[in-house]
């Protein structure tokens, strides 16, 4: 990621967050005036060479609390079963005592329409980055990062190709639930957190990854073929530059969107084959797909996605050689019904099941863990990677979810979710114990639309019976958000 100077990057996020505020709907030829320290400040804004620049962003404020027992959590590391790293942000687990504090997020976004048919994007936003204390009273300031930066030309050589050049956000979700199960490049931890076997290997996940939420990007090319209903989207990104030979990670591959729709139904079918390259000599290819359907009349939808993998892991590996890609799979699937007769309420309830292969053996030479680049924070504790554990892989999980509108303004969800290990035969995957219980979740989220611009948030979850973290009564994590949108 690119880094702004704090002094500049501070300048540059006041200047045009008080310039959307001041003036929604400015194009490139319009006038703004706005006040700092009561002295006045007039002049016009003129694009050079621009046709259109189009400001868009938010700013987002977390209040987070989590109880002391939230930082027992640990899981075996996959040789003999003893407790590994911590699953939360505690390097001394030993202190005890839980943790509060506040997160403020900034985004800012910038399209400028070049010519017709090119457009340049340019992201700016604070890091999520807990290891990097980017979180309030850290004392090291805020930083923006080039999160997007990129030229898309649309109707290149042909007027159904649109190319992308840069850094971009690149996500899939086949399922439709807006918690990408593969793929979410922009909001993704690295795949290969786990290099090697023996003492290095943590079972699942394979390296405690919460709180490096976005520490991958997308840099290179994205080419998207318009084929009617359906897409034809091919790749090859850089996902971690380290500047040396034959050691960056990378992403090649192809994905295939079909979209469908009746009087009756709507929906999407989609497959994917992709290679995600540790270095230029290992390569794990997954395969797969999935969709969903969504009954007009009937208020039902069902979703689904399913995916193999194989390859080489690590290809030369002091003392064990070649690390295959064995085994491992990932899938998901459930029905979501919206019930009917109740107008505005629009009460609805989902039911789910998620299996994610593991691998409890750190000793060998295969590795049994689903690999992906994921942006799954259904739950709370247990799936998200912002404030939870974020078990990603080596687990079973069946949801039962809930939700309706109160008012126009008012909105509520619940969730119960059951989680196991997926591979724990031998009772190395979990804390020094041989169960596979990973526990019982139970989160409840309410909304709250304050105006068109400002949108509330509490939600609280609560963990249960966690035996296989070393976690027997109950961890909890409670967020409160504040999101300005404009």
């Amino acid at each position: 990621m690119l880094r702004l100077n704090r002094t500049r990057a501070t300048t540059l996020a006041l200047c045009l967050f008080a310039t959307a505020l001041s003036a929604p709907g400015l194009d490139a030829q319009g006038g703004m005036e706005f006040e700092f320290d009561g002295a006045t400040v007039g002049g016009k804004v003129t694009a050079k060479r621009a046709i259109k620049i189009e400001l868009s962003g938010s700013m987002r404020f977390d209040a987070v609390l989590r109880n002391d027992r939230y930082f027992d959590a640990a899981l075996g590391n996959a040789v003999d079963g003893s407790a590994a790293a911590p699953l939360g942000w505690d390097t001394d687990p030993s202190e005890g005592g839980g943790d509060w504090f506040l997160n403020p997020w900034i985004s800012l976004n910038i399209d400028t329409q070049l010519a017709d048919g090119v457009n340049a994007m340019f992201t700016l936003e604070t890091p999520f980055d807990a290891f990097q204390d980017n979180v309030g009273g850290s004392g090291t300031g805020r930083t923006l990062d080039v999160d997007q930066a990129y030229v898309q030309w649309m109707g290149a050589f042909t007027p159904d190709l649109t190319l992308s050049v840069g850094i971009r956000d690149y996500a899939i979700d086949f399922a439709g639930n807006g918690e990408p199960f593969l793929l979410d490049v922009g909001n993704a931890e690295s795949a290969f957190g786990n290099p090697g076997p023996g003492a290095e290997d943590f079972g699942a996940p394979m390296a405690p990854s919460s709180g490096l939420v976005g520490t991958q990007e997308a840099a290179g090319f994205l080419g998207e073929l318009n084929m009617g209903d359906a897409e034809l989207d091919l790749f090859y990104f850089t996902l971690n530059e380290t500047f040396r030979a034959d050691e960056d990670e990378t992403l090649l591959g192809a994905t295939l969107t079909y979209d469908f729709q009746t009087d009756d139904y709507e929906g999407q079918v989609g497959f994917v084959f992709f290679d995600l390259m540790n270095d230029q000599s290992s390569s794990v290819w997954t395969w797969g797909g999935g969709g969903h359907l969504q009954g007009y009349r009937t208020g039902m939808k069902f979703y689904g996605e399913a995916y193999g993998q194989f390859g080489r892991y690590v290809n030369n590996l002091t003392g064990f050689g070649r690390i295959r890609q064995a085994r491992s799979f990932a899938l998901m699937g459930g029905v979501r019904y919206q019930l009917p007769g109740f107008q505005d309420a629009r009460p609805w309830l989902d039911a789910s099941y998620t299996e994610v292969s593991g691998d409890d053996n750190g000793d060998d030479s295969k590795n049994g863990n689903f690999i992906s680049l994921e942006s799954n924070d259904d739950t709370i504790i247990m799936e998200s990677a912002y404030y939870g554990y974020d078990i990603d892989t080596n687990y079973r999980a069946a949801k039962v979810k809930a939700g309706m509108n109160f008012s126009e303004d008012w909105s509520a969800e619940g969730v119960l979710g059951f989680f196991e290990l997926q591979d724990n035969s031998n009772g190395t995957a979990s804390n020094n114990t041989s169960s596979d219980k990973l526990g019982e979740e139970l989160d409840l989220t309410v909304h709250y639309r304050a105006t068109d611009y400002l949108n509330l948030s509490f939600g609280t979850g609560w963990l249960f019976n966690a035996n296989a973290l070393g976690v027997g009564s109950n961890a909890s994590v409670t967020v409160f958000t504040a999101e300005i949108r404009f």
